[in-house]
């Protein structure tokens, strides 16, 4: 890829250069993540702890002052937890008539809401002109859980946040929590396209431990639903039922509880992985092992699913990487082989020098390990065979380094390996929305495949190896049978030569069939091309003395 942006050879701060041989094997290539507070999971008195992570905002509640810092916390209102604790918070002496009042007066009734909703306000304001309002300021998590089970039964139509905020008085580390009430626009979009008697039964549904298997409702659609809020209802079932499947035809909406086992795996919160909203916290060393494998031992040590293996952020594969983990606790897992205090050890199949070891475990705990919920990560390289330089010369050069930086150039990262033009790139044409150019780009590792479609479409033509042409393959051949093969005007050859609306449909479609995390890594191949070129443009402004 270097060579795709013009980079044939490097600029040295001297005149003298050595040489040295990296990563060899993944001893040589340490990764080590610093959690939010700070501190290494590597180190011996390591701790895991169930703080929640500063992901610092601006908050602007209704009733409070912006100038603070403020982060979300773990304890949102819906958390499920076990019956016998939902029936004990009834939260009368923090939710009180007082409250009630305010927050009708400054969100109005759950029908003043979803009328509201349903004229569009919300369209162009996400708060619908009410913005936040500032509930309580709680410091024990129990009284915060206990107002949020009640604002929710009380105010359905509301969600509530709870939010980090420097406390105005004490020491400067010291934190006060607020809790934060915002329209639910969730479930005002049910309530406006199903009617409130069907949203609130899927919310009784959803809430209910455990969930029944027979959950069935069909409603008819409003007659002036548009194709984006039909599109959007999807989404939202998806993502905030994903025990649900949503089924659009004739203008009437089915709900049901999904049986197929794809569904029941995207389904994180499902009885048999986390019956109580609960979670088990990992410390996690692996060695060789990239991150969906990691992600399938742990599945099969905990009997989950493998989505519901949580983590902060991606690790290197080819290195020996610390990291924190967390899986659904229930009572499957709670028993596990794993015990405390002892360091379990997980091969993979066939290859007996990658593994991942359980060093440390933490249950149970209200939230997973969210991503983006570290402190960064710290590196060590190792230098093998250096040439070139004595040892001094060497830890000079390496504090020049330290103190003046350099520039961090990206090579060969994911799927950029056989770039040979920067405008012949997967992730590029993505973003561009240039579907069929995509396409094509994934299967240039199978000469003349892409020109023979459909006769040759098929997964015998690709090796195994090429793991992104099999998925395309795959996907194309299933929605050109399905979707595009009809007798009367097929999909051929000749759609694809002149690169038809029809044919890049078909790629469009083909391309988010991919699984979610390949996608996403085509995506960062392209941000790495973007970064190495903006640091090719921004080289004439540096000066020599700085580079």
């Amino acid at each position: 890829m270097l060579r795709a942006c013009g980079i044939t050879e490097f600029f040295l701060p001297v005149e003298k250069p050595a040489t040295a041989r990296i990563k060899e094997r993944p001893e040589d290539f340490i990764v080590v993540e610093v959690d939010p507070t700070g501190a290494r999971t590597d180190a011996e008195d390591y701790q895991l702890s169930i703080a929640a992570a500063p992901l610092f905002s601006e908050i602007h509640p209704h009733n409070a002052t912006t100038s603070a810092a403020a982060a979300v916390d773990g304890d949102y209102g819906d958390i499920n937890d076990d019956a016998e604790l939902t029936a004990s918070l009834t939260g009368s002496d923090i939710f009180t008539d007082a409250t009630r009042e305010k927050l009708l007066a400054v969100f109005g009734s759950k029908r003043d809401a979803i009328l509201q909703y349903a004229s569009g306000t919300f369209e162009n304001d996400p708060h619908g002109g009410a913005g936040e309002y500032l509930v309580a300021v709680l410091n024990y998590k129990g009284d915060r859980r206990r107002l949020h089970h009640a604002l929710k039964r009380a105010f359905p139509h509301l969600r509530t946040e709870t939010r980090r905020v420097s406390s105005s008085c004490g020491s400067s580390d010291s934190v006060d929590h607020h809790v934060v009430a915002m329209y639910d626009t969730g479930y005002l979009l049910l309530a406006h396209l199903l009617g409130e008697s069907a949203a609130e039964s899927v919310e009784a549904w959803s809430d209910s431990v455990p969930r029944s298997d027979t959950f069935c409702i069909a409603v008819n659609l409003p007659p002036e639903t548009t194709k984006e809020k039909r599109r959007a209802l999807h989404e939202l079932i998806s993502r905030r039922y994903p025990g649900l499947v949503c089924l659009v035809a004739n203008g009437q909406v089915t709900l049901k509880v999904s049986s197929t086992r794809h569904r029941e795996k995207r389904a994180l919160d499902d009885v048999d992985d986390a019956p109580s909203g609960l979670f088990t916290h990992l410390v996690v060393r692996k060695r060789d092992l990239d991150m969906m494998k990691l992600r399938l031992l742990l599945s099969r040590q905990f009997d989950v699913s493998e989505n519901a293996v949580c983590t902060a952020g991606l690790k290197d594969k080819c290195a020996v990487t610390y990291q924190r983990c967390s899986v659904p606790l229930s009572t499957q897992n709670s028993k596990s082989r794993v015990q405390h205090g002892e360091t379990v050890r997980l091969v993979w199949p066939g290859d007996p020098s990658s593994y991942a070891e359980i060093l440390q475990l933490l249950e149970p705990c209200s939230t997973p390990v969210g991503i983006g919920q570290l402190n960064g990560n710290w590196f060590s390289v190792r230098l093998v065979d250096v040439r070139g330089m004595t040892f001094c010369e060497l830890v000079q050069r390496v504090r020049h380094i330290e103190s003046n930086g350099f520039l961090n150039y990206f090579g060969q990262q994911r799927f950029s390996e056989h770039v040979s033009s920067t405008k012949d790139h997967v992730g590029v044409h993505l973003m561009a929305g240039r579907w069929a150019e995509a396409v094509q780009s994934i299967l240039s590792c199978v000469p003349g495949i892409y020109a023979s479609f459909p006769e040759r479409m098929k997964v015998r033509y690709v090796q195994t190896s090429a793991r992104d042409a099999v998925y395309v393959v795959k996907a194309l051949q299933r929605l050109h049978r399905t979707q595009y093969a009809s007798s009367s005007n097929p999909l051929c050859m000749d759609d694809v030569a002149n690169c038809t609306s029809r044919w890049q449909q078909l790629c469009h479609d083909a391309l988010l069939s991919v699984p979610y995390n390949i996608r996403v890594l085509w995506v960062n191949a392209a941000q790495s091309l973007i970064f190495t070129l903006c640091f090719l443009s921004c080289m004439v402004w540096i000066p020599p003395w700085g580079r």
